[in-house]
């Protein structure tokens, strides 16, 4: 299944509401789908802020159900953006004395199983991996 959605904020709730659907219909259970769900649109969120150009950037989403998981492909043709290259956030000190942000990619980790970025043919590819509960 392929969908395509452009690069800014206003299609980020879209792209999750349909991310969720697609899982909930290839068998992910409820919180499953919400994790995946929220993985898409924090990742989704990073190419708009950090891979665009100015220029028409599009959000391409093509989702692959295995015998045992759920794959979602993100691709953009925005700047070479490897979001899993940031440094991991300290989470070592106070809540309320660090600094906003950095949290994001920390948290798409802790919610899919498995997560990758490739640069193919001038596209930016972020692959999301969850398994099915058994």
């Amino acid at each position: 299944m392929k969908y395509s959605w452009p690069a800014s904020l206003e299609s980020v709730p879209e792209i999750g509401k349909y991310v969720k659907g697609k899982a909930l219909e290839s068998g992910l259970d409820q919180k499953s789908s919400l994790q995946l769900c929220l993985a898409v649109e924090e990742i989704a969120v990073n190419i708009i802020h950090h891979s665009s150009r100015g220029e028409e950037n599009r959000i391409e989403t093509i989702i692959e159900k295995t015998p045992d998981s759920i794959i979602i492909r993100l691709l953009d043709t925005g700047i070479e953006f490897n979001p899993l290259s940031a440094p991991a956030p300290d989470i070592s000190g106070d809540v309320m004395e660090r600094e906003i942000g950095g949290l994001g990619v920390f948290l798409v980790k802790k919610m899919v199983d498995q997560v990758n970025y490739q640069r193919i043919n001038d596209q930016n590819h972020l692959i999301l991996k969850k398994y099915f509960q058994s």
